[in-house]
């Protein structure tokens, strides 16, 4: 079942980034990388992570655009792709970078 979940997020995640990149046409939107997709475990519901370049006013606005924006986003992964079930999209931010930026700092002031 996990390499199931592996390959449905991998399609999600190539779907989402290109429906986010050619078919969203919101100026209020950030430059986006959709950095993974974790499903659960009867591939209902698709947790999104997203990095957004840019001030944390703009990230939580982007985050707010695209959560608004989940009902056409749904529907054109289900235009796209021949799943059982559509799943729930839920968007949010992905601080793993800033995360290794700390590590990395701390790192760093032990040598």
């Amino acid at each position: 079942m996990d390499r199931r979940k592996e390959r449905i997020g991998s399609l999600l995640k190539e779907e989402i980034s290109k429906i986010i990149l050619y078919q969203m046409k919101n100026p209020k939107i950030g430059f986006i990388t959709v950095t993974d997709v974790r499903m659960s475990g009867d591939l209902k519901i698709a947790s999104v992570y997203i990095s957004v370049l840019s001030e944390k006013s703009m990230k939580e606005n982007t985050i707010e655009i695209l959560n608004n924006s989940k009902g056409y986003i749904r529907r054109e992964i289900a235009k796209k792709l021949n799943l059982k079930w559509n799943p729930e999209i839920n968007f949010y931010l992905d601080n793993s970078h800033i995360i290794g930026e700390k590590i990395d700092k701390i790192l760093r002031k032990k040598d």
